[in-house]
C-alpha cells in the first residue's frame, strides 16, 4: 500500500469562487486550474461557525450545539490521528469565538499544536504563514510521520490601516475594494506556502485543499444585504472548494456539491474507511458527481433548507419563510 499523503487544508474566510482570478488571486487561480475544482459548491452555513462545522463534521449545523457541549472532535480528525497523522493548526483569527473550533474541530488536538498570532502582531495572516513555514521546515527533517495541517486566513486581517477603514466603510464600493484587497493579500500568503511544498525533498505526496467557510454578499440580491450571516441566498452560501489530490487529474466539476460531502470523501478515499457514507455524514462522495437535492444550512440562530428552486428559512419559535431563488417570498 502506498504511503498516506500529507494533508494541507487552507481555509480562506469568505472567499467567493467567482472572485478568484488571474488578476486578483493569481496563485490561487493557478492552483484552481491544476486541481479538482468544484464550481457549484455550497457551504452548510452562512457563518464561519456553521460553515466550518459542515466542512469537518459532514453534518447539518443543527448538531453544532451538541458537539460543542460535548467538546467532541469530528470523526475525520479522530481517524487521522488513529492512522498516525500529526495534527497542527494555524489560525489568523484564533480558535475561539465566533467559530469556536477549539471546542469542536480541534477539541482533542494538543494545545501546543494550535498556533494563533499575538494580539500585538498587525499582519496576522503573515504571522501564521511565517509560523507554518518554520513548522514545515521541522517536519521536513523528520520524514516518518504523515501530517495534517490546517491554515485559516481572514482577508479582513490584512493590516491595521485597512481594518480601521473597514470600521467606517458604509460605502459599498469601499467595502468591495477592501474585500478584493484582502483576498489579493491572502493570495500572496498562499503562494509562500505552496512554494514551500513545491520545494520539498520528502517522498510523501501532499493532498492540498483550498476552501472557504462561506460566501459573501455585496447586495447582489438588491435587498440591502452586505457581508455574511444575514441570509441563505446563493451569494452567502456559494463557496470555494479546490483539491489537488495526488493521482487525480485536474478537472472541473459542475454538479451541486456541498461542504457536507468533504469529510466522507476523505474518510473513504484517503483513509480507506469501508463504511457506507451514510454512516459517517449526510453528504455524498464529491467525485461521484451526485447533485444534492436539498441541504440544511445554518446561521447563528436560524437555519434553512436549501433546494435548487426554493429556500425554506426557519426561525426560533417556529416561524418560516418560503422564498424563491431571488430571495423574495414564493
Amino acid at each position: 500500500e502506498s504511503e498516506s499523503p500529507d494533508v494541507l487544508f487552507v481555509l480562506i474566510d469568505a472567499l467567493r469562487p467567482d472572485k478568484i482570478s488571474t488578476e486578483t488571486t493569481p496563485r490561487i487561480a493557478r492552483f484552481a486550474a491544476e486541481s479538482q475544482n468544484f464550481l457549484n459548491h455550497y457551504s452548510g452555513g452562512n457563518s464561519s461557525r456553521m460553515g466550518i462545522f459542515s466542512l469537518f463534521y459532514g453534518m447539518p449545523s443543527t448538531y453544532w450545539q451538541s458537539f460543542y457541549e460535548l467538546q467532541r472532535e469530528p470523526l475525520l480528525m479522530q481517524q487521522l490521528r488513529k492512522r498516525g497523522y500529526q495534527v497542527s493548526a494555524f489560525s489568523s483569527v484564533g480558535f475561539g469565538s465566533p467559530a469556536q473550533i477549539d471546542r469542536t474541530v480541534f477539541a482533542a488536538t494538543q494545545a501546543d499544536a494550535l498556533w494563533a498570532p499575538d494580539i500585538s502582531e498587525l499582519d496576522k495572516n503573515g504571522s501564521i504563514t511565517r509560523r507554518w513555514v518554520n513548522w514545515f521546515a521541522e517536519q521536513e527533517t523528520d520524514a516518518m510521520q504523515p501530517w495534517f495541517s490546517f491554515l485559516y486566513y481572514d482577508p479582513g486581517n490584512v493590516a491595521a490601516k485597512t481594518a480601521t477603514m473597514q470600521l467606517n466603510a458604509d460605502n459599498l464600493d469601499v467595502k468591495y475594494a477592501l474585500y478584493m484587497d484582502g483576498i489579493k493579500a491572502v493570495d500572496r500568503d498562499v503562494a509562500v506556502v505552496l512554494e514551500q511544498l513545491q520545494g520539498r525533498h520528502k517522498k510523501r505526496d501532499t493532498l492540498i485543499i483550498i476552501a472557504s467557510d462561506h460566501g459573501y454578499e455585496f447586495d447582489e440580491l438588491g435587498l440591502g444585504y452586505v457581508g455574511h450571516a444575514s441570509n441563505f441566498g446563493g451569494y452567502q452560501l456559494r463557496s470555494t472548494l479546490l483539491i489537488d489530490w495526488p493521482g487525480k487529474s485536474p478537472r472541473q466539476y459542475s454538479h451541486r456539491s456541498a461542504h457536507q460531502d468533504l469529510p466522507g470523501t476523505l474518510l473513504a478515499d484517503l483513509l480507506n474507511c469501508a463504511n457506507p457514507l451514510a454512516d459517517v455524514s449526510s453528504g455524498s462522495n464529491l467525485f461521484s458527481g451526485t447533485d444534492w437535492e436539498w441541504l440544511i444550512a445554518g446561521s447563528y440562530n436560524s437555519h434553512a433548507i436549501i433546494e435548487p428552486e426554493q429556500i425554506v428559512v426557519t426561525y426560533p419559535g417556529g416561524m418560516i419563510d418560503l422564498l424563491g431563488q431571488d430571495y423574495r417570498p414564493a
